[in-house]
């Protein structure tokens, strides 16, 4: 583009610019246009000036060597503002463009964990596996106060060691016909989760502290592994859970 510019505008620098006679000048305009919306965007605010600057003298129809240096210095104040900032790439990367990817039916039946579950994503396509296992800590507290549920708890703030320790009671320790109704009807959906919450526990294992029963990272910064398998096991748990928590809700079909 620069090159471009710089052609036209060193064929005529006597010459005014005047709107509607030229196609590369609604070219310039339209660039010019993009870049005022970038710059708001990340607060180029020396750049954002010069923009409107620059689209006013071409209303006005300035000489086009006077528009041939603004456009100098329009290129020099972007090079200026954007060595202050810092740029982070994020690849095509689904924990970022699509969080809940991997949490089907989850975000409807257990929506508390929804900001959790994105933030966790972010966490993840920045490298900041720390905080990805800070979030899903959070989300696999809000499973165990759904599960403890099931599971006939009179915790009103069930954690996931309580619940584990319940369904554990339950499906091998208790007679079926001791367990009230309710608990009967979700006998079979604790029998089957029950591996699954072991799997969560064996991923946190020596990255966690249980401390009250609940999930407390050890480690600042775990390696992507350990937080990947974290992050596979709780989601795998979520979704068992949420089908379950559908059924209640589920239309009854005459």
């Amino acid at each position: 583009m620069d090159q471009f510019l710089e052609k036209k505008l060193a064929r005529s620098k006597k010459a005014r610019i005047k709107k509607g006679k030229t196609k590369w000048l609604d070219v310039l305009e339209f660039e010019l246009s993009v870049a005022e919306v970038n710059s708001r965007l990340i607060g180029l605010d020396s750049v954002l000036s010069q923009v409107g600057r620059i689209k006013s003298e071409i209303r006005r129809g300035c000489p086009a060597l006077d528009l041939r240096v603004m456009l100098r210095d329009l290129r020099n104040r972007v090079l200026d503002q954007l060595q202050e900032r810092n740029f982070f790439f994020v690849p095509d990367d689904v924990y970022y463009l699509n969080p809940f990817e991997n949490w089907p039916g989850v975000a409807d039946q257990v929506s508390d964990a929804t900001q959790d579950i994105e933030e966790a994503g972010k966490s993840f396509a920045f490298e900041r596996y720390g905080a990805a296992v800070f979030y899903l800590m959070r989300v696999a507290e809000y499973g165990a106060i759904e599960l403890g549920k099931l599971a006939g708890s009179t915790d009103p703030r069930p954690t996931f060691g309580s619940s584990l320790d319940l369904i554990v009671s339950i499906v091998q320790k208790t007679k079926f016909s001791d367990l009230s109704l309710e608990v009967q009807k979700h006998f079979d959906f604790l029998q089957s989760i029950l591996p699954q919450m072991y799997a969560v526990k064996n991923a946190w294992r020596n990255k966690v502290d249980h401390a009250g029963g609940r999930i407390i990272p050890t480690e600042s910064q775990p390696s992507r592994e350990v937080a990947v398998n974290i992050y596979s096991a709780t989601a795998t748990l979520m979704h068992m859970l949420a089908t379950e928590l559908s059924k209640r809700t589920a239309p009854i079909l005459n």
